[in-house]
């Protein structure tokens, strides 16, 4: 056994310094830990996309000739129709629209008994139930002709209720009796909703107690 004395001494520790803890290590800057990452900016690494257009998505693409067009027009003429913008889709979006600034309570439709809101001419009817936790509105669609249908309807509970119709043709307004019963006759078909309002004889400016969702006579 060597006495301890006789040992080599370690070599000395290599000088801490801002290039790092040893002095073979690559300098730390912006460019990040190594000299070889790229640099980070703000476009970022990866490169722009390509630019879309009717040469298609991708550069390599090639530019849609007569026959793609051709295939295009006959895709669009039989879809036009298959599935034809119904005429009065602009009417309804004005309509929707325009419930979009009725504010109350909104009833659940919970049943509806009948013939379809298609049915054309007779006497065909239906009824449909609206329920809320304050209030209970059933009606009673009746088809008069092609253009016009007869509504009977019963509130509950009962009180001083004004019951407005709005329609895509305009509004129209009545009075619940003392039973909770209203009648309008000469209805327009088409999309329709009932509003509910406190009646204290303040005309069809009283507040709002219940609305229906948007319907189809």
């Amino acid at each position: 056994m060597s006495d301890v004395g006789d040992e080599e001494p370690r070599p000395a520790d290599p000088p801490m310094d801002g290039d790092g803890p040893w002095s073979t290590d690559p300098p730390m800057d912006g460019d990040g830990p190594w000299p070889t990452d790229p640099p980070m900016d703000g476009d970022g690494p990866r490169p722009a996309d390509p630019p879309t257009g009717e040469d298609g998505p991708w550069p390599g693409d090639p530019p849609l000739d007569a026959e793609d067009r051709r295939i295009l027009d006959g895709l669009r003429r039989v879809h036009a129709s298959a599935d034809p913008v119904p005429d009065t889709l602009l009417d309804r979006l004005r309509f929707v629209l325009a419930l979009e600034n009725v504010m109350g309570e909104v009833l659940s439709m919970t049943e509806e008994i009948g013939a379809a809101p298609g049915a054309r001419g007779g006497e065909e009817s239906r009824t449909i139930t609206f329920d809320s936790e304050s209030l209970t509105i059933m009606v009673a669609i009746t088809v008069r002709d092609d253009e016009r249908v007869r509504l009977d309807g019963w509130l509950a509970p009962v009180g001083d209720h004004l019951v407005e119709l709005r329609t895509s043709r305009g509004l129209i307004v009545t009075r619940a009796d003392d039973q909770g019963r209203f009648t309008l006759e000469g209805v327009p078909r088409g999309l329709a909703q009932i509003v509910i309002r406190q009646a204290l004889d303040v005309g069809p400016r009283g507040t709002i107690l219940a609305v229906t969702p948007s319907m189809v006579f």
